[in-house]
């Protein structure tokens, strides 16, 4: 930061005519905005480190109003990082209202931007987010040098694919943000004639490449997996473990251990256990390294989910039950605790069914699932994994047909389907009738 903060010291002068006085309190307003969002606990490499360069050139020529917008807006795309399930109407207004007061192609708009296709996937509006982020990538396409701004966009639009459960649409924007990134890997120094400021803005550059990356390549190996694509599993699988291979990790580089995550999802996928098990600890260790606890809880809670389908229940529920405190403990989203609960609940309902009908823990299995069922908070998935959950442990018609119709309502997503298709089948009806059962 010192070495930054000395090339807009001398920016802000020589261009901006400021006095050294004023040039100083332009850096400090920016780098206390960033020391803010490091202290809410949020150190995502796109609010933090490489970003701020950039942050700090740009603000060298703003007033303190439009730092003031920068400031919104950054902290808006920020609250994504920390609640990633955040929505609602006002949530949903504040993104406007920031996107339409930001100058396009600054940075504040594009934060604005980023929080705005996330809030709109989370609110099921995807049609909107696709929108937003088809227009946002056309004005960025427009803007030399600004490659990794249109990656970070493509890697949203990928994200939102893979929330609504079209894995396969996923893979070609991972694809495309791939592409995106080694298109703009062409940048080069001539180490002997560049000066320290040079050398430090292209150490950031090749940081954030870096990043984007492992972001990139860690998705699409997910993505794959997910559409049984097992060449391309095989290949990011190897380009992932050549990231690891060359990195060291550290603080900075936490991200990294998103690529452990991604191997071993995809080995779990394969009913690998043993790759995934290896991997899953090897993320959960960087997380914690990074101080990032609640992602570390959240590996040991997909151990748990592992254990659970190799059919060792008793060291499931040690891993889950765990996980779950550690979750409580750091902060959790309510909407990723539900989603755990429903886990739980179905954990249960095996226990119950393995111990002959054990009544206790077939009532608090249901208990359980009604009670996620029945919060407003839970994701539209996350009800209807519950809802499923209590049509499979009961004859009761009510609520396999309410299970139908909360089915009926989501995004028609492979997955989706055939959970609908198998709500069906145990009340012997189709698709065409669903609201009329």
């Amino acid at each position: 930061m010192k070495n930054t903060t000395a090339t807009i010291l001398r920016l802000a002068r020589e261009k901006a005519c400021l006095t050294q006085e004023q040039a100083a309190q332009v850096v400090d307003t920016v780098v206390a905005d960033i020391a803010a969002l490091e202290t809410d606990g949020v150190s995502d490499w796109t609010v933090s480190g490489w970003v701020v360069p950039r942050l700090l050139v740009e603000a060298y020529r703003m007033t303190q109003e439009e730092i003031a917008g920068m400031d919104a807006s950054i902290a808006y795309f920020a609250r994504f990082l920390r609640e990633p399930f955040a929505t609602g109407g006002e949530i949903l207004a504040e993104g406007e209202a920031l996107m339409s007061a930001s100058k396009e192609g600054s940075r504040a708009h594009l934060f604005a931007v980023r929080g705005l296709i996330r809030a709109y996937a989370n609110d099921r509006q995807f049609e909107k987010a696709m929108r937003l982020a088809s227009d946002a990538l056309d004005r960025y396409n427009e803007l030399d040098g600004r490659g990794e701004d249109m990656t970070d966009i493509l890697l949203d639009i990928g994200n939102a694919h893979t929330q609504r459960g079209d894995f396969l649409l996923a893979l070609t924007e991972y694809e495309r943000a791939i592409d995106c990134i080694l298109k703009h890997h062409g940048k080069t120094l001539d180490h002997d004639d560049a000066d320290e400021d040079e050398r430090n803005t292209f150490a950031s550059w090749q940081k954030q490449l870096s990043s984007q990356l492992a972001r990139a390549y860690s998705s699409a190996l997910i993505a794959a997996a997910k559409v049984g694509d097992t060449e391309r599993v095989k290949d990011y699988a190897d380009k992932c473990r050549v990231l690891l291979e060359f990195s060291d990790f550290s603080r900075k580089d936490w991200y990294l251990t998103t690529i452990e995550y991604s191997i071993a999802s995809a080995a779990r996928l394969r009913e690998d256990y043993e790759t995934a098990a290896e991997h899953y600890e090897a993320a959960r260790q960087g997380y914690e390294k990074a101080g990032r606890h609640i992602e570390a809880a959240r590996m040991l809670g997909n151990v748990g989910e592992m254990l659970m389908e190799m059919g060792r229940l008793t060291d499931a529920e040690k891993a889950l039950d765990e996980s779950r405190r550690l979750k409580v403990e750091y902060g959790e989203s309510e909407a990723y605790l539900l989603s755990t609960d429903v886990t739980l609940a179905r954990l249960l309902f095996k226990l119950a069914t393995n111990h002959d009908g054990d009544h206790a823990g077939y009532d608090a299995a249901a208990t359980l699932a009604k009670a996620v069922y029945a919060n407003p908070a839970a994701l539209a998935e996350t009800r209807l994994e519950a809802a499923e959950l209590l049509a499979e442990m009961s004859d009761d018609i009510a609520m396999i047909r309410r299970a139908c119709a909360t089915a009926a309502t989501l995004e028609q997503t492979p997955a989706n389907t055939a959970m609908v298709w198998r709500l069906l089948k145990k009340i012997g009806g189709d698709a065409a009738n669903v609201n009329r059962h």
